[in-house]
């Protein structure tokens, strides 16, 4: 908790929110808190109210897997199950974030294109460079197979969500 405090205090000026995802709470159905800087509306990130708008419903993402747990297609793991997932290695807490990352920037760049309030081109570029940033990550460690199963599994259930948002992408490469 005091890692995501300290991150939420004095992380990269474009990270204004962050969600605190205690594993062990993972799937417990109730709501989770995300953290704001104090100087949230004086970010570089946000120019606009929709900016802010955008911005919260990232955090949304990932508080959402948070509560409901971490979706893997054909079934969610929660909690204590993620928990010795991870201690046996057969899932990796940074391959959790950087696709979780994927999730929530493709999920940002789908709902600004659906709403009327639009972000800010400065703000929707950002949302797509990361979601590019994570998706060439995820890409190489699929194909150098350097996933675990489960971790492969993880990165197609979000890779398939979004698979017209990453199509769409990848025509600017």
């Amino acid at each position: 908790m005091e890692g995501y405090l300290q991150q939420a205090r004095t992380g990269a000026p474009g990270h204004s929110l962050c969600v605190a995802d205690i594993f062990e709470d993972v799937g417990d159905g109730k709501k989770k808190i995300a953290f704001a800087r104090g100087s949230i509306t004086n970010s570089p990130g946000i120019l606009c109210l929709a900016d802010l708008e955008n911005s919260i419903y990232h955090e949304d993402i990932h508080a959402k897997e948070a509560r409901h747990g971490y979706d893997f297609g054909n079934r969610t793991i929660n909690g204590k199950e993620l928990i010795e997932l991870i201690n046996k290695k057969e899932l990796r807490t940074e391959f959790l974030r950087l696709t979780g990352e994927l999730d929530a920037y493709a999920s940002q760049i789908e709902r600004a294109n659906n709403t009327k309030r639009k972000p800010s081109p400065m703000h929707t570029i950002s949302a797509t460079i990361n979601l590019y940033h994570c998706y060439s990550l995820i890409e190489e460690a699929l194909s150098k197979n350097k996933l675990t199963p489960l971790e492969r599994e993880y990165a197609e259930t979000k890779i398939t969500r979004h698979r017209s948002t990453i199509e769409n992408l990848k025509k600017y490469r």
